[in-house]
């Protein structure tokens, strides 16, 4: 990988973290505001529970992508970073810039 790949690459992380990291930080404060009284009238127990339990997925989802993206960040300086773990071959920088914190490269990933 080049020096202005690895740079274009860190960039990248760093917007997609970043954003990450606003978007959590929002979704925890309106995590317990989910209130009977909705936009459409009162909401049962039943659709609470189910919005509850949709946005703590989602909570959990972006947490595990945020970290993931600041384990490549930290990683990115190391030469093995853009290899693919099983094959050992360089991960396309094309794949590397849509899932920057992937370890594999695709052939591997559909095994």
């Amino acid at each position: 990988m080049t020096k202005l790949e690895r740079q274009k690459l860190v960039k990248k992380i760093s917007t997609e973290s970043s954003a990450l990291k606003k978007l959590v930080a929002v979704m925890e404060k309106s995590a317990d505001l989910i209130h009977p009284e909705g936009p459409g009238g009162r909401f049962s127990l039943r659709d609470m529970i189910k919005m509850k339990s949709a946005d703590e997925r989602q909570l959990r989802a972006a947490r595990v992508r945020m970290n993931s993206l600041d384990r490549a960040l930290n990683k990115i300086d190391d030469p093995e970073f853009g290899t693919c773990f099983i094959c050992e071959q360089p991960v396309p920088l094309a794949r590397l810039l849509v899932i920057p914190e992937t370890t594999r490269c695709s052939k591997c990933e559909d095994k």
